[in-house]
């Protein structure tokens, strides 16, 4: 599950709000794969549906990071 929430002090309703199901991966690089985050990369694709009136926070998401 996935929630996210964003701020725009200039736009006309400056919280958007969203949630909603992902898939998160890890793939380790190398060493512990049990305990270390060490060398680590990890992805989470997903859809989020927006909560209250803005649509900001609403399709289809996709996180990629890299943790060394």
């Amino acid at each position: 599950m996935l929630a996210a929430a964003g701020y725009d002090s200039k736009a006309g309703t400056p919280w958007a709000e969203g949630i909603g199901p992902t898939l998160l991966s890890y793939f380790w690089l190398g060493g512990d794969k049990y305990r270390s985050y060490d060398a680590v990369v990890w992805l989470q694709v997903g859809y989020i549906f927006s909560i209250g009136p803005d649509k900001r926070q609403s399709g289809f998401c996709a996180q990629l990071g890299v943790t060394f």
